[in-house]
């Protein structure tokens, strides 16, 4: 058995080999050797193409490299992609390997813990249906978009639903989740991890209220502006509910966390990928460790200020990814349709101005890209 394996939880182990089984495989695909891989881009198979939004994933950089390998199982031809993938939630972390079984046709097997929630999702709010319509009269839960906030137009959220029904005037938002960790039952989930708990003596379980669950379930009801929202979790043998009421003084205390985290997380690696780029050596060939972005957007003290009235530029204007004013080294693009103009070289990791003609990140791609044309 590979070491990914021997590594497992003795239930995902066991999950992991019924996959394995699943399509009679004698070894693990870990373990195939790198000549029965495929890896020229011209010839992966169409069932690679035909997963929509797998070639963004490639262009954007989370995909870094794939490789296919193909096998027969039931008379019919399968292949298996694996991915070396960067890691969504951990941009710093060593990019992982995960594989998926596909037919060549573009049908794709998977029993990964993802898909087991998203395939009993409507058996879970059918449930929720059946549950609510004891004291409720014609219960309907319509499908809900993506709800983005007035007043933080960065953030938002989709719930699962919105129930309403022909005896209440107020919506009431639904969250359902399907967790294969009590795929079976609950019998055995009064412990630490599970997202529910039943205090002692108590005949209902709620919802944790340190869980990521319940910040969720509060962020949607921000956005939506409703009420309440009913928390199911749904397993093949019970269903669990609660229904929860909008805390806005909880919701309150975490926004400076949550624009704190956009600011200095989130914007910065969408508009100049700070957080992902590679760092630069020096002159001396030496990678120096990178100032932190905090440091750096706040770092202009009453000096600077002086520098830029002394020399009659507009003291509010604003350069480079990061929108703060001139300082230090910079650099300009020498696209004369530039939104930007002049950049920092600490926000470039650059440590000299480039020779000859110099296109920003955002220009480049569009002036390699007028050149090809022309060609």
């Amino acid at each position: 058995m590979e070491e990914y394996a021997s590594d497992l939880s003795a239930e995902a182990k066991k999950r992991y080999l019924s996959k394995l089984t699943t399509f009679g495989f004698s070894n693990d695909p870990y373990s195939i050797p790198d000549a029965s891989w495929v890896t020229e881009p011209d010839i992966l198979p169409q069932a690679w193409k035909a997963m929509t939004g797998c070639d963004s994933y490639v262009k954007d950089g989370w995909v870094l490299a794939m490789k296919i390998h193909y096998f027969r199982h039931d008379s019919n031809n399968h292949c298996i992609v694996m991915g070396k993938v960067r890691h969504s939630q951990k941009i710093n972390a060593a990019p992982v390997l995960p594989w998926v079984v596909l037919e060549l046709n573009g049908t794709a097997h998977c029993t990964c813990m993802a898909g087991w929630g998203c395939a009993h999702e409507k058996d879970a709010i059918q449930a929720y249906i059946k549950i609510a319509q004891v004291s409720h009269k014609n219960v309907r839960v319509q499908e809900s978009g993506f709800y983005i906030s007035y007043e933080r137009p960065y953030i938002g959220a989709s719930p699962d639903g919105i129930v309403m029904c022909d005896c209440c005037t107020e919506k009431v938002l639904l969250e359902v989740k399907c967790p294969i960790c009590v795929k079976p039952n609950l019998t055995a989930q009064e412990k630490t991890g599970f997202c529910m708990e039943k205090a002692q003596g108590a005949e209902n379980w709620t919802l944790c209220r340190d869980h990521a669950y319940f910040y969720q379930v509060q962020a949607q009801m921000e956005f939506c502006n409703v009420q309440y929202t009913d928390f199911v979790v749904w397993t093949e043998k019970e269903v669990l509910m609660e229904r929860i009421s909008r805390d806005k003084g909880f919701f309150e205390t975490q926004m400076p966390n949550v624009n704190h985290f956009f600011v200095y997380g989130i914007l910065p690696e969408l508009i100049g990928k700070w957080h992902t780029r590679q760092p630069v050596a020096n002159k001396s060939g030496v990678v120096e460790v990178a100032h932190t972005l905090k440091s750096h957007i706040e770092g202009y003290d009453t000096d600077e200020a002086q520098y830029h009235d002394q020399n009659g530029e507009d003291p509010d204007a604003t350069w480079c990814y990061s929108g703060g004013p001139s300082h230090g080294n910079m650099v300009c693009c020498d696209n004369s349709e530039c939104s930007i103009q002049w950049f920092h070289f600490k926000c470039l990791r650059i440590h000299s101005t480039p020779k000859g003609k110099w296109f920003c990140p955002s220009c480049a791609p569009k002036i390699n890209s007028k050149k090809k044309t022309k060609k």
